[in-house]
């Protein structure tokens, strides 16, 4: 029979350990798990300190990640200190399998995304609100027999979902490899310039933070900047006033490239293709091409790799990564002389990108429907639904 409890009556969860900067070293003895480890950054501080026992976590413990990248993950490696942003769990194991709490966790956290609504990036749950959370519990035999028919389930979709991403990677490393050929295999009638020798001007948005209205003139930013192309849809308005002066310093146009100047996206760009007024914020460098460069030509050299390189060489600061304009300036751009080359060059790699662009979408489709099969099967095993049958169906 199944039974409703609240989770903290069958499981504590421990909070690690707050930092001081002071105190995460480049090595040490123990490593220090934070929340960007938990996940994807392979960059790991160190401490020396010798804390209690609850601050420590070891392989085969349950974790949960709950600030902003949240989730829970089965911990296997090895002892470290774990940061206070990860929750380690203290499980009740004559009335909860800790298995069975893993894959509820796992799709609890889908519907806490739900709750804070489609599109939200940072959330972060709090360690009371998470112990109240009620969960459903049937017997601790039934809890096994769930657990061992999603391990068998989940083996297959997991494969699945990692071969899907392989492929993902490989169709946009495909097309970065036949990029990358273009702009480095030049042949006779080619050139080599620095960017400021074929730009009319390379200058950057307003240095001030503006005040933004519920319409007005359209004001970008880096964020505004995405995979290529312009987010129309996802804009800020300032005023008149603002406006007038941002145009003072720079007033973008249609055939203008955009270039991500800092953070996680620095490097890449967008055209302008559509003529309408607008401004810009200092995250965002604009180039305007001399007319031996057709634009189209010049945005597909920057997101290059090998443009890329160039930037990565010349990136500034040890926190947030930042261009600054004499960098960008710097960037030597190889194009043939011919115009009527670079059209061909645009027109090939235009083709190039269309075809691989629709092959992403497939594979993205895929991961989505190995995802919601994940969460259907989840759902059935969390109201009491689940048999092996319906899994292998």
């Amino acid at each position: 029979m199944w039974k409703k409890v609240i989770l903290g009556e069958v499981c504590q969860l421990i909070n690690g350990r707050a930092y001081k900067k002071s105190e995460l070293l480049e090595e040490g003895k123990y490593p220090v798990l934070r929340v960007g480890n938990f996940f994807s950054n392979r960059n790991w501080y160190y401490s020396d300190l010798e804390l209690n026992e609850d601050k420590y976590c070891d392989s085969g413990d349950l974790l949960y990640a709950w600030s902003a990248s949240f989730g829970p993950r089965i911990w296997k490696g090895g002892k470290v200190i774990y940061h206070y942003h990860i929750w380690k769990t203290d499980i009740d194991e004559s009335k909860l399998d800790k298995m069975f709490l893993y894959y509820w966790f796992d799709w609890d956290t889908e519907r806490i995304k739900s709750d804070h609504g489609a599109g939200t990036t940072m959330i972060h749950v709090t360690k009371r609100s998470m112990e109240a959370r009620e969960i459903l519990l049937p017997p601790l035999p039934e809890q096994q027999r769930i657990v061992a028919i999603l391990d068998e389930a989940f083996a297959g979709i997991d494969a699945a979902i990692e071969n899907t991403k392989r492929n993902l990677a490989n169709a946009r490393e495909l097309f970065e490899s036949y990029l990358n050929n273009v702009f480095t295999q030049k042949g006779d009638g080619w050139s080599e310039k620095r960017l400021r020798e074929i730009c009319d001007r390379i200058t950057d948005g307003t240095h001030q933070t503006p005040k933004y209205y519920d319409n007005g003139f359209i004001f970008l930013s880096s964020k505004n900047v995405k995979e290529g192309v312009i987010d129309w849809d996802n804009i800020r308005y300032v005023d008149e006033v603002q406006h007038v002066n941002m145009q003072r310093r720079l007033a973008p146009r249609i055939n203008d490239i955009l270039l991500r100047k800092n953070g996680a996206g620095y490097g890449k760009a967008a055209i302008v293709d559509r003529d309408v007024i607008f401004d810009v914020y200092v995250s965002l460098a604009v180039l305007r091409p001399l007319e031996f460069i057709l634009p189209r030509y010049l945005l597909h050299f920057i997101n290059s790799p090998f443009a890329m390189q160039q930037f990565n060489s010349r990136i500034k600061g040890t926190g947030v990564p930042n261009l600054h304009l004499e960098e960008i300036q710097a960037v030597i751009v190889t194009f043939p002389d011919d115009i009527k080359e670079q059209q061909r060059i645009i027109d090939g790699l235009d083709a190039f990108n269309t075809e691989s662009q629709l092959l992403e979408a497939v594979y993205q489709k895929k991961l989505g429907a190995l995802v919601e099969l994940k969460q259907s099967i989840l759902q059935k095993a969390f109201s009491g639904e689940l048999t092996r049958e319906e899994v292998a169906a």
